[in-house]
């Protein structure tokens, strides 16, 4: 361009510099040399068939992402719907609540650790990988109450309900033994038959006491029970 300059005349040179200039101080052309400069303005596949077709893969990929975010965005909204109508129906507020065996089949055969804190309460996990076998380390703090694990283990075994029967018939080892088969031995002596005001034989009753045949019997001098 600057060499087509020099066979114009003066005033036409001053004003192709100028131009030029303005152009470099845009940023659409760089000077090479004296001489020489660069266009910078635009890069090669500009204004041509391949442009359009990058311009019409963009905008076809940015909408894809655009419907994607979407599709996530109203399913989001329906979970959040559908987890607040639970909470707010009176009655399934009986069935909020999750068993062992619900957390287990959901994490499939990962480990499970259930932590148990206040608001507030930090946790730190850390990865220490020794060969091929990777542990974890977990770390966790609470300013002022002691926080809760507990390792959930699907493989843990639910000991069936048993009549009372069975407990009678289970051959489970008592915590007492038998010391000894003697009978206790009495602190006083042995009562006799002697020793009582009136004895009945295994015929009589309580009321042969008051048999009117009887004169020996005086019913007043019979201690009172």
């Amino acid at each position: 361009m600057l060499r087509v300059a020099d066979s114009l005349a003066t005033k036409q040179k001053r004003r192709i510099y100028d131009i030029t200039n303005v152009l470099e101080g845009i940023g659409l052309i760089e000077k090479q040399s004296k001489n020489t400069i660069k266009w910078k303005g635009a890069i090669s596949g500009d204004n041509t068939v391949e442009a359009y077709e990058r311009l019409h893969r963009a905008q076809a990929q940015l909408q894809e992402l655009e419907d994607e975010s979407t599709f996530w965005t109203e399913k989001l909204r329906l979970i959040e719907r559908s987890i607040a109508n639970t909470f707010d129906d009176i009655t399934l507020k009986d069935l909020l609540y999750l068993t062992q065996d619900d957390l287990c089949q959901v994490m499939d055969d990962d480990v499970v650790v259930i932590a148990e804190g206040i608001n507030g309460t930090s946790m730190k996990i850390n990865e220490i990988q020794n060969g091929e076998k990777i542990s974890h380390q977990f770390h966790f703090q609470s300013r002022h109450y002691p926080v809760n694990l507990k390792l959930l283990n699907r493989n843990s075994q639910t000991i069936p309900n048993m009549t009372d029967d069975q407990i009678e018939n289970s051959s489970a080892e008592s915590p007492f033994s038998i010391v000894s088969t003697e009978p206790f031995i009495l602190l006083g002596e042995v009562a006799q038959p002697d020793d009582y005001h009136d004895v009945m034989d295994d015929t009589e009753g309580v009321c042969d006491f008051y048999n009117d045949d009887d004169d020996d019997d005086d019913v007043s001098a019979m201690p009172c029970v």
